[in-house]
């Protein structure tokens, strides 16, 4: 008898450890990104935002910028998101999201007074394709996994939604920096989406991990400059050996 409390303890111990954060925070459940930013019909930042996925109960709470972030397994043609802030209460919604690793950036503007909320959202879902895919594990920040050899060439995929339709004649931009603090992002190279295939781009590009390629990151939408572009990380071995934060910052 004694043997088996002990052991009903530890089952019980490992369930609450196992679930502790489940539906919550900025880790949620999932592998989708969901980023944006808040604010009111002024244009101001509006801080203390909760943000929730209706169908995980994935939940967060918008900064002192109107900035937040989540991560949850929320996706198909609708996901619902409720805003809540004191007696305000709306539910706005996006449409079409990848069904896996992709990012969704989420404009919000919200009115207080008259209850009213809208939204603007681009959602990207990239990842290596051909031979590079057994090197990286895609993800919402896409992550080396093994040794990449010298010399090869890899080809990154990327799939564009704008409000829930694949967006065309959107630049999408592969850039890189150093490993250094402070250090400044180049462009490597470009493409459009819609030439590949509706909403869709490939970019090519010979991979390098050093002190000089050490962090890779996909911008898109690159060329719409009224909103925040999606920053997509690429992680790589050089960086993961420097504990560089794999959320590229704006």
């Amino acid at each position: 008898m004694a043997r088996r409390a002990i052991v009903s303890h530890l089952i019980l111990i490992q369930f609450f450890v196992c679930c502790v954060g489940c539906g919550g925070g900025t880790s949620g459940t999932g592998l989708n990104a969901y980023e944006g930013t808040v604010v009111d019909r002024k244009g101001s930042p509006v801080q203390g935002m909760r943000l929730t996925i209706e169908s995980t109960g994935d939940s967060t709470e918008s900064d002192e910028r109107g900035d937040f972030l989540l991560h949850s397994s929320a996706s198909g043609a609708e996901v619902s998101i409720l805003a809540e802030q004191g007696s305000f209460s709306q539910k706005i919604t996006v449409k079409n999201v990848f069904e896996e690793h992709s990012r969704v950036r989420i404009a919000l503007t919200v009115d207080a007074i008259g209850q009213k909320a809208s939204n603007t959202d681009f959602n990207v879902k990239a990842g290596m394709v051909g031979i590079c895919d057994y090197y990286f594990e895609n993800r919402s920040t896409i992550r080396q996994a093994n040794q990449v050899p010298s010399g090869t060439v890899c080809t990154l995929k990327v799939d564009v939604l704008a409000n829930g339709s694949y967006l065309d004649g959107a630049t999408v931009a592969l850039q890189y920096a150093s490993c250094g603090e402070g250090a400044t992002w180049t462009t490597l190279s470009t493409a459009t989406t819609g030439e590949y295939a509706p909403g869709s781009a490939k970019i090519s590009f010979e991979f390098a991990s050093s002190a000089e390629f050490c962090r890779y990151r996909l911008v898109a939408p690159y060329h719409l400059g009224r909103a925040w572009p999606i920053l997509y990380p690429i992680d790589t071995f050089a960086e993961q050996a420097g504990n560089h934060k794999t959320e590229s910052s704006r």
